[in-house]
Parts: C-alpha cells; structure tokens; sequence
C-alpha cells in the first residue's frame, strides 16, 4: 500500500520528526477508515500528485495536527509553492492554516492582508476614478500596472482578484486608446511565465505591510486580526516594482508571445488550407485535428485517428502530418 498525508511527507522528506501514531495508506476501501495502527485511504480521496504541499493538506484535513511533522515539512516547502497555493484557493481553510503554521515555523511572512473591510469602499472608489482617468494623463503601461497591482492589494473579493487584476491591465490599456477595439496584448501569458517575479513585485509591497498587521491562529478557520496602522499605508505606495515588472511582461508579451502566437496562427491557417483543398472534411473535425497536430509537436495522435476514424480518412490524417512539416520549413 502506498503512503499518504504525513507518512508520505516523513518518508519522501526523511524527517526525524515521531509518528505518525496511525500511517495513511492507499487502501481497496470505499471511505476513510481508521483502524487501530492506520488509516485506511480510497484512491479517489488519496493526493493526486506527489507535491509535498498536497499531502500536508490532505494530513491537515483527515489526520489533524501534528506540530512534529508539520514543523519538518513546512521548513522543506518554498514560500512560492504556498503562495502559488492560497492564490489559486485564497478561501481554503486548510491551505490558509497551512500558511499561518509555514509563518510561524519560518519566521517569515508569506500573505498580504487586504485593508479592514470598512475601508474597501473608499479605497475602491478611488482606485476606479484612477483607471478611468490615469491612462488619458499618465503612460498607459504605468497606468496598468498601478491599476492591476493597486486591485490586489486591496483584494476586495475572496477569490477571483488575480483574474481581475490581469482584466484591469488589459482595460486600463484599451481606456488610453492605444489599443484598437478588440485588440490585447498577451500580456496574461507572460505574468504566468514569471510567477517568480510577479511574488517579487507583490512583496515589494505585501512583506512590509504585513509586519503591520498581529495574526493569530484561534481555531480551525478563525483568526484574530489587528491592524497597527492607518489607511495611509494603502492609499499611498512605491509602485516602482510593480511598474517595471508590468513593462518587462509588456515587453515579452510583444516580442515573444505576440510574435509565437502570430507564427501559430500562420502555421494553422496553411496546414487547414492544405488539407482543406484536398480532403471533404467538416470544419469543427478539420480544426480539432489540426490544433491537435500543432500542439503535438507535428502528430495526430494515435487517439485522436481512433476517434475520428469513423469520419475522417486515414489518409488526411497523414496529410496533416504532411503540411505540418511543410508549414515549419
């Protein structure tokens, strides 16, 4: 039976730590059960991977605290695996605790705390006035980036804010007119790429406001939060970093993304043309097929000529793969 949850975690780790007094483990059962010396863990409830962090939550959630364990384990995961963590599930219960113990079993800070709630509606109100009016007085690109990053900060919803921030680069460029209706700057795809230095940017601000702010952990989700300042430490901030972090993913946007993008979509457009002229295809299977070529580095694969086989001749298959190696000369 394979380990999970904190056998896993003090195996894989090799910690030093004791317990734990029951081992989880992969077992035929259709629940949770616990036994006398285990707990015994259906496949479908098991982490799906082999990240550290994903069996510590499930420990957290189904084998509860053990201070021993969680103390090893936390000081082996890097701050960017956590933060990657509570921004995608910024309302988890378990992935908040998890990061409450990393900061204390570090003694170092990992999450930016948004403003008291009763602030947000001003702090709101101005920061829209700002993306409506900044990017006509100041360079759209610095206007963007203080828009999307000024967002998160105030993080005015418990999740979605990371989404919207990207929108808001990409809205406060459209409101300065130097982009034509409809038309975006992949800028998105290049923030994804450079996570790293997207949590640098962010600290830039987050770090020393969260030494404002006293936490602590009371029970389950619970916490006591006391705020040691005033609303002048998120009105008025050094968007230095962030606006030269926003001007370097404007600038791989353009000279990367856009171009591969460019290149993609010509490449797409001669092999549909190709195989098109040859071969009575409808047009959703062609598509399908040709994307499936493309992003498979010029090969149908052997499942997707099984599922079209009813309907599309085995011959256009090839024919695809033809005007791929056509199309990257």
């Amino acid at each position: 039976m394979g380990s999970v949850g904190y056998a896993y975690l003090k195996q894989q780790l090799h910690l030093s730590a004791f317990g734990p007094e029951r081992a989880a483990a992969l077992a035929p059962v259709t629940r949770i059960t616990r036994t006398a010396d285990a707990v015994l863990v259906p496949p479908h409830v098991a982490p799906g991977s082999a990240e550290h962090l994903e069996h510590l939550l499930f420990a957290l959630k189904h084998e509860g605290i053990d201070l021993q364990l969680l103390a090893q384990s936390l000081r082996a995961i890097p701050a960017s695996t956590m933060q990657q963590a509570v921004r995608a599930a910024p309302s988890g219960k378990y992935i908040r605790l998890a990061c409450y113990l990393w900061e204390a079993f570090n003694r170092q800070t990992l999450e930016d705390l948004p403003p008291p709630p009763a602030w947000v509606p001003d702090l709101m109100e101005e920061l829209l006035a700002f993306i409506n009016t900044a990017p006509e007085r100041f360079y759209p690109l610095v206007s963007a980036a203080i828009a999307a990053f000024g967002f998160v900060f105030i993080h005015p919803f418990m999740d979605g804010n990371g989404r919207l921030s990207r929108f808001l680069f990409h809205y406060a460029r459209c409101q300065s007119g130097v982009m034509p209706n409809g038309m975006l700057l992949p800028v998105s795809v290049a923030m994804k790429r450079n996570e790293e230095g997207y949590l640098k940017a962010l600290q830039s601000y987050s770090l020393p406001m969260r030494q404002r702010w006293d936490v602590r952990w009371i029970a389950d989700d619970e916490y006591d939060l006391r705020y040691r300042a005033d609303d002048t430490l998120y009105r008025y901030w050094d968007a230095t970093a962030c606006v030269e972090f926003g001007l370097e993913m404007a600038r791989q946007a353009l000279e990367k993304d856009l171009r591969e993008e460019t290149g993609f979509l010509a490449r797409y457009d001669r092999i549909y043309k190709a195989v098109n002229e040859r071969f009575d295809i409808r047009g959703n299977d062609l598509t399908v097929l040709v994307l499936s070529c493309l992003q498979n580095n010029g090969r149908v694969s052997t499942n997707r000529r099984r599922q079209y086989a009813a309907r599309v001749p085995e011959a256009a298959f090839d024919a695809i793969e033809e005007a791929w190696h056509d199309a990257a000369e």
